[in-house]
Formats: structure tokens, C-alpha cells, sequence
């Protein structure tokens, strides 16, 4: 939900915001993900790309989570600063080797031994490269289809997509954010439209890049994509104190969508500057005191290409005609 300016903080936020993420990710999608994964006659090492991979959280939780066996994992990033701080976490890990080409090797702790390899590139610049075409497995996306086009970025990843790869978008953002208990309910509820309606109006590169509804906007844009559906499930923030307080990175998450929701609205004409900055304060006030609670609705959905939805459910037919 956040779009990030301030790479120092924002780096913050992306490496504290992981146990939220972690606590909210659709456990049946994973699941599902999983059995796909399983189902799949492969050979060699699971060939992933993931988009916007930021500081490399989801790469952590693919290792920690055990996803598969044997992964040749590719991140992609346009911030260096983020990749520099991945990089910096992943020097020390006993378990990790460079290579001469800068790739890191390594067998995590789950068992899972990988080829990792990152790339300081631009998402639209890697799915109209036609050298990475029909070279993946799995295409992953994690907290980034609210601040892209979501037509064309779908069509892009379906065509970096193997027949059989399937298409792994989380934490998608759809629409309703709600902070409790009540403060000036009709002036909160203008204020979360309006910060909606920026992400709405959204231009990056003169490009359309934003939705606040990107979940039920790629469940429709998928069908354009020709990204039949496999699994759809809730991955909602909720954050709430408990004996009297938060976690730090829950208090510093919390104080980072504040904070970015008033940094937006300052920008906004419409809105009553004065009443804006006594919201502003009241929320951090509780947040020091632990008295507030967040909730944010996200998504989190799971597409195969076309040909692989029919290879796996020619396999699932089997299954059951054989009486396994």
C-alpha cells in the first residue's frame, strides 16, 4: 500500500513489515501453490522469477517455508539500494557461496538448496525481453500489483511463463483499509477514499500505475491475460495490541502507514489541512500508547498459463481415476 520515497525508511518497513506479511499470507494458496509445485514432472531445479523483490523477504520465507527442493531463483529489483541491503543480509549466512559470476549458492537450513541470482532492472523492461520468454516456472509477485499497470504487466508475466508455469501474485491490496476505534468517522472515511483515489490516479513513467482495488482487478484482467484461475484467498493485515502494546516492527509499521497516507494527502487540495494534521497525531499518539487497530483487505491469487492448467488437470484426472 505504501509507495516508497525515503529508501532508508522504506527499507525499515520492508524488513519489519515481513511478520505481518508472514501471519497474513493465504495459508490455503500457499498450500495449493505447493501441490501444484509437486504435481509438476520437472526436471532440474524450479526456475522462479520474482518481480519487485525488494529487500528479498519473499525469497527468505520461499527458503524458511520450504516451497521445493531445489530452486534457480531470480530477483528482480529497480531500487539498488534494496538489492545492496539483500546483499548485505545474505554476505554473513554461513550456508551461502558466491560464484564467479556473482550468483549466490548455498543449502538453507529447510533443506532447500538454490541458485540465486538478482537484477537491477526495471519490471516492464524484463517482460517485454523477449530473452527471458517461456523461461519460468514460477513467476511471483509480492505486494506490487497496486503500483503497476495491471493489464500490462499481467500480459508480461504470462509471457515469461513456461507451458505448466503458474503465476504467484500476494498481498494485493483490494480497497478497504479501517483504523479503530473510530476517530471523526465521516472525516477518516473521505481521507481513505481520497488516499484511494491517488492510488487510482496513479502515473509512473507515463504509465497508468495503481489501483486500489488491484485484487478484484486482477481477478477480472486475468481473463484478458489468458491466466486461468487456480486459487484465490484472504491476506489481510490486521494488527492489534496485545498485553498493552506491539511488537517494534509492528509500532514502526503502523507509524509508516500513517505516516504515508498524511505525506499523500498534504499534496491534496480537498482536504482540510489543520483537521488532516490532528488525525495524523492522534493515531501516532495511540500507536505510542497502544490503544490503536489497523486492518487492511489484500488478496492473494494464483494463475497457471493456459497450457498448464490443462496439463494439471489431466493429471489430477488420473489421480482420481486411479484411486490415489
Amino acid at each position: 500500500m505504501p509507495l516508497h520515497t525515503d529508501s532508508h525508511r522504506y527499507i525499515r518497513y520492508l524488513s519489519v513489515k515481513r511478520e505481518i506479511d508472514d501471519r497474513a499470507l493465504s495459508q490455503s494458496v500457499w498450500r495449493k501453490l505447493r501441490h501444484r509445485l509437486q504435481q509438476a514432472d520437472r526436471r532440474g531445479p524450479l526456475a522462479v522469477i520474482e518481480m519487485g523483490g525488494g529487500i528479498g523477504t519473499m525469497f527468505d520465507r520461499v527458503l524458511d517455508w520450504a516451497l521445493t527442493p531445489h530452486l534457480r531463483y531470480t530477483l528482480i529489483e529497480a531500487n539498488r539500494a534494496y538489492l545492496a541491503e539483500f546483499e548485505t543480509r545474505l554476505k554473513p549466512l554461513p550456508f551461502i557461496s558466491t560464484d564467479s559470476e556473482n550468483r549466490y549458492h548455498g543449502q538453507a537450513p529447510s533443506g532447500v538448496t538454490f541458485t540465486l541470482e538478482m537484477s537491477c532492472d526495471d519490471i516492464y523492461a524484463v517482460i517485454d525481453d523477449p530473452k527471458r520468454f517461456h523461461r519460468y516456472d514460477l513467476v511471483m509477485a509480492h505486494a506490487v500489483m497496486d503500483l503497476v499497470n495491471i493489464p500490462e504487466t499481467l500480459n508480461g508475466f504470462e509471457r515469461l511463463l513456461r507451458p505448466g508455469g503458474l503465476l504467484y501474485l500476494t498481498l494485493n491490496y483490494d480497497g478497504v483499509t479501517c483504523f479503530l476505534p473510530r476517530w471523526e468517522p465521516e472525516f477518516e472515511e473521505m481521507l481513505v477514499s481520497r488516499y484511494h483515489l491517488s492510488m487510482d490516479n496513479r502515473i509512473i513513467g507515463g504509465r497508468s500505475s495503481g489501483s486500489s482495488q488491484s485484487g478484484r482487478q486482477l481477478i477480472l484482467h486475468r481473463l484478458s491475460a489468458k491466466l486461468p484461475l487456480i486459487a484465490v484467498g484472504n491476506s489481510d493485515w490486521i494488527v492489534f495490541p496485545q498485553r498493552g502494546g506491539y511488537t517494534r516492527g509492528e509500532a514502526f509499521f503502523l507509524e509508516t502507514i500513517v505516516h504515508t497516507i498524511d505525506r499523500q494527502l498534504q499534496q491534496d487540495s480537498t482536504v482540510d489541512q489543520c483537521k488532516l494534521a490532528q488525525w495524523a497525531k492522534h493515531r501516532i499518539t495511540q500507536i505510542a500508547a497502544g490503544e490503536l487497530i489497523f486492518m487492511a483487505r489484500n488478496l492473494d491469487i494464483l494463475c497457471a498459463s493456459p497450457l498448464g492448467e490443462q496439463i494439471l488437470d489431466q493429471g489430477e484426472g488420473r489421480e482420481k481415476n486411479s484411486g490415489r
